[in-house]
């Protein structure tokens, strides 16, 4: 839809901010299933190291990402957004030939099998609500939860915010995306470092330091004003970050019911 709205040369920003809600909502319902799947692929004992893989990944797409999309942008506005096509069709086609999920999590019975389209819908919405309750039943799980809902869009807001201080402050944007890159080497460095902690630091104990470190260095980075000591103390709030996440996701994976893995 995107392509044929730009060939002709209707991309208003109206559009744009659709397209880029509809994306925000398509990563927060999908941004996961890598993780989630991982079940079916490696034992509980290998999620945290598999969690941390994961996260490099997210990171060296991230750190190439910008570069990539300014060149594709030199080439002409809608290379971006082919390219975004492209790279989805070859994600459905990776998708369908992975392994199936483990059989005893499949429940769908024949005659569920055989309804229509809104009668499947209404039973994935049911299936998707489900582990709602959950959650409720148990306080490590209510306390995850409210961790997670909190502390990240916490630190995804101070980034921002050191973004938008730096052009406020009359540096370039090429500067101000620096804080992209920075973030991006944080979760690639933190990744390579978080397979050899996970084994040797307790879960509770790195959990503790990744929520802690971010309290003490990010009123410093905010107070600082050298640009460079800004970049510094937010490379350290993320080295811990993919190691911390690491063991939280594995440890609830493995706590987390099998039929409510999603």
């Amino acid at each position: 839809m995107a392509l044929i709205w730009l060939g002709f040369n209707q991309l208003s920003w109206t559009f744009i901010v659709i397209i880029a809600s509809a994306s925000a909502v398509w990563f927060g319902l999908f941004s996961q299933v890598s993780n989630i799947y991982l079940r079916n692929l490696v034992t509980k004992e290998e999620l945290p190291k598999a969690f941390s893989v994961n996260q490099l990944r997210d990171g060296a797409v991230e750190l190439s990402g910008g570069p990539l999309v300014g060149l594709l942008l030199g080439l002409g506005a809608v290379f971006p957004i082919l390219a975004n096509l492209i790279l989805s069709i070859v994600s459905l086609i990776v998708s369908l030939v992975l392994p199936q999920q483990n059989a005893h999590l499949v429940k769908t019975s024949d005659a569920e099998s055989k309804t229509g389209f809104t009668a499947g819908a209404i039973e994935v919405v049911k299936d998707a609500l489900a582990g709602i309750p959950v959650i409720f039943k148990s306080t490590l799980l209510i306390i995850s939860t409210a961790i997670s809902a909190l502390y990240f869009p916490l630190l995804n807001g101070f980034i921002f915010l050191l973004v938008l201080d730096s052009v406020s402050n009359g540096k370039s944007l090429i500067s101000a995306a620096t804080f992209n890159s920075v973030v991006a080497l944080g979760v690639i460095f933190g990744s390579l470092v978080a397979t050899k902690l996970v084994d040797k630091v307790p879960t509770g104990g790195l959990i503790i330091y990744t929520l802690l470190l971010p309290v003490i260095l990010a009123p410093t980075a905010v107070w600082v004003d050298n640009f460079y000591l800004k970049l510094s103390l937010l490379l350290l709030i993320l080295v811990l970050l993919p190691a911390g996440n690491a063991s939280f996701g594995g440890f609830l994976m493995s706590y987390i019911p099998d039929e409510y893995a999603g």
